[in-house]
């Protein structure tokens, strides 16, 4: 418990400079709770309230998460952004939305980013008199978005400066554990391995370089950068250079990666010039 008196103690302290960061959600979009969570693989918990009420109780009562929270933390696996409404209902045998609610917290919303080493969490709420904030969420999303990025800058000094004797003891291990459809949507996926499957849209093939420096068409996902390089009559590194450049483009670590996030998103903003 000397752990938990020094985080209370730490937001305690920052709690003039959190509620900065946060007037401009309550003054303009009634949105007056904001938490930051921050989930790291080594198994610790960083935790920023703005709410002290709640950080009393939260902290009292060693609550961390939610029930929704174990159902949606296995599908940053897939995904790297989840959005989860908070549902409508009381739900009493979830102790941590029945808790929001009596501290008049509600129509809120959490948002799970998934990073290497660590998922982080902010949670977004207005009070049970407030359900036009469920407008910005549904239809207004880039707000949060930005609001992020703003929390971001205003925020590092006190992130940075958050000890890690200040962090609670806290395991996504065996939240995390693949489920059974988990393992089967992955057997799934390796056996349709598209890195042999050439991409069309409109009856064309598409690839994922931009047109510039003398490649009037474009390379073919599929296709070795060595092909690549015969057929377009360049350097075999200028091929490795678009390439890198088309990962970063698309977030994406190889090039059966990006295919993935084209095939599964039906994305092909990035896919540019005909074959």
């Amino acid at each position: 418990m000397n752990n938990y008196r020094s985080v209370k103690e730490y937001n305690q302290s920052i709690q003039k400079k959190l509620s900065e960061i946060a007037k401009p959600l309550e003054d303009n979009l009634s949105i007056r709770f904001l938490t930051y969570r921050r989930f790291y693989n080594d198994g610790n918990l960083l935790y920023l309230f703005n709410h002290e009420q709640w950080m009393d109780y939260v902290l009292g009562s060693s609550n961390w998460v939610s029930s929704s929270f174990k159902k949606k933390i296995k599908l940053t696996t897939e995904q790297a952004l989840i959005d989860n409404v908070w549902s409508e209902k009381v739900d009493h045998e979830d102790p941590i939305l029945g808790s929001l609610y009596a501290h008049d917290i509600w129509h809120g919303i959490s948002v799970y980013i998934k990073h290497n080493s660590y998922i982080e969490s902010f949670a977004f709420a207005g009070t049970r008199a407030t359900p036009q904030v469920l407008d910005i969420y549904s239809n207004h999303h880039y707000v949060l978005d930005h609001f992020r990025k703003y929390f971001y800058v205003q925020a590092k000094p006190l992130i940075d400066g958050y000890d890690r004797k200040l962090l609670i003891p806290f395991s996504l291990e065996e939240m995390m554990a693949p489920s059974d459809l988990n393992k089967k949507i992955e057997k799934f996926m390796q056996e349709t391995s598209l890195n042999q499957i050439p991409l069309f849209l409109g009856g064309e093939r598409y690839c994922a370089f931009q047109k510039g420096n003398g490649l009037s068409g474009g390379v073919c996902l599929w296709r070795t950068a060595k092909q690549i390089a015969r057929r377009l009559g360049i350097s075999f590194k200028t091929v490795e250079t678009h390439l890198e450049h088309a990962k970063q483009k698309t977030d994406c670590q190889s090039k059966s990666d990006m295919i993935k996030v084209v095939m599964q998103n039906n994305d092909f903003r990035y896919l540019v010039g005909k074959t």
